[in-house]
């Protein structure tokens, strides 16, 4: 695979991911505003530091410079600093300006008027300055971020406010270290939530879940009809057990010399073999079409089950249009959907 075809392929692979992702955010951050805030902040912050890293990557660096300015601006709700309501809103503003951004790549890695005004409103609100569009990165990596860009384009004072917001007031030499202090945490945490998460599920076109459920479909049929003409077999051995019992009897009633005997008793004991011989193989067969008429039906259960998927992804749009009308109508709602786990 030539590398033009496999960038197509990441970032094929990148919008799937990533629209799964925004799914993610959208329900942590409404929860920004319930108890669980503390653990619903720390999964939407892996969630955003992932997609910045894979972002900038594969080039699109206006995703990366929004979930970027979206990292800071989580820093500030959870330092208290900024309203969970303001921040709420202002984070699913984000979300669907990244599902646009999603559908236009020229703009996902330039940027485009709608994304360049959503940067400006995270950071009026964390109160941190504007992420470079294209951080250098001189060793190579995506995770440095240095300052110098961001001062070529903004005027001097943010600098140092970037580096004495986050921890320590150095000098000068604090903005290219401050940054990289967060990220490997983050990263790190996002690809044990991805191994996690990866080894559980896959993605698989539908279309080929269907031929393998009509395969099996017919594997299963198949399988009844041996059980058929099995227990067909059965009836025949019975009839053939009966013809060979009939005509050693009627052997018998005409052996009249010795040599006649032991010919008959060679008969009888080739038929008695042979009739030996025939029930321990349809016994055998039978032991092996009942083990696999088995494992086809589960392979069936197993193929229709992966076709279902959870309750849960048809009401993921829910809490967010919930909350909106809430609070449009001045109300206060509380939304609790059971039993999501069920596959539909």
């Amino acid at each position: 695979m030539d590398t033009e075809a496999l960038k197509k392929s990441l970032l094929k692979k990148f919008v799937e991911v990533t629209a799964d992702r925004l799914q993610k955010i959208q329900l942590g951050v409404i929860d920004l505003e319930k108890p669980n805030a503390p653990q619903a902040s720390d999964d939407v912050a892996r969630e955003l530091h992932t997609m910045k890293g894979e972002a900038r990557m594969l080039g699109l660096a206006a995703v990366g410079q929004l979930a970027h300015a979206a990292e800071d601006l989580l820093k500030t709700t959870s330092e208290g600093k900024t309203p969970p309501r303001v921040a709420t809103d202002l984070f699913l503003r984000a979300c669907d300006v990244l599902a646009d951004l999603l559908e236009d790549i020229p703009g996902a890695q330039e940027g485009n008027a709608g994304s360049e005004e959503m940067v400006r409103s995270l950071c009026a609100a964390s109160g941190h300055p504007e992420p470079a569009l294209k951080p250098s990165s001189p060793g190579g990596g995506g995770i440095s971020r240095p300052a110098r860009p961001l001062m070529a384009k903004k005027a001097p004072p943010p600098a140092p406010v970037a580096a004495t917001g986050p921890g320590t007031a150095a000098p000068p030499a604090a903005p290219a270290a401050t940054p990289e202090t967060p990220p490997p945490r983050a990263e790190g945490e996002a690809q044990v939530e991805r191994k996690s998460t990866g080894d559980r599920t896959i993605r698989v076109n539908v279309e080929i879940l269907d031929a393998m459920g009509l395969v099996a479909g017919d594997l299963l049929v198949e399988s009844a009809r041996a059980k058929l003409r099995t227990e067909e077999l059965d009836e025949l051995l019975a009839r053939f057990s009966r013809v060979g019992d009939g005509f050693l009897r009627f052997s018998e009633a005409f052996a009249r010399s010795t040599e006649d005997r032991a010919h008959l008793d060679r008969m009888e004991s080739d038929l008695h073999l042979l009739r030996d011989d025939v029930f321990r193989f349809v016994r055998t067969n039978a032991d092996g079409l009942n083990a696999l008429h088995g494992n086809l039906a589960n392979l069936a259960d197993s193929v229709s089950e992966a076709r279902l998927v959870p309750l849960s992804t048809i009401f993921e749009a829910f809490p967010r249009a919930v909350r909106d009308i809430a609070h449009q109508q001045g109300k206060q709602v509380s939304l609790e959907i059971e039993n999501t786990g069920v596959g539909v």
